[in-house]
């Protein structure tokens, strides 16, 4: 099930940001890596992500806890999917500042 940030509860957030806070080591999908090397980022540009990216969705339909997590750029929105029960990193993608969400609603209320 996928839940959108604005519908978890504020304790559910805390602790979802608390579990991606205490990886001590993530392992790293070989899409990952493609899709890094693809868009022309670093590993310090991912842990950027997670040190100060925003959590926008949760959801369990692999069967383990992922969340994906945001950081805006000048242009462009960088987003991580992190699997928080196997500690890895799944893939990496990047969308447009100006592209809407449902509604006609920017993302994160921009």
């Amino acid at each position: 099930m996928k839940i959108f940030r604005g519908n978890l509860a504020k304790s559910t957030q805390r602790n979802l940001y608390k579990r991606l806070y205490a990886v001590p080591h993530w392992d790293i999908t070989n899409h990952m890596y493609d899709r890094m090397a693809e868009r022309g980022y670093t590993f310090k540009d991912v842990e950027n992500v997670i040190d100060n990216g925003t959590l926008v969705e949760y959801h369990d339909d692999a069967g383990t806890d992922r969340i994906v997590v945001e950081v805006r750029e000048s242009k462009v929105r960088v987003s991580i999917v992190a699997d928080l029960t196997t500690h890895t990193l799944i893939t990496l993608f990047v969308r447009d500042n100006d592209i809407l969400g449902r509604n006609n609603k920017p993302y994160l209320g921009s």
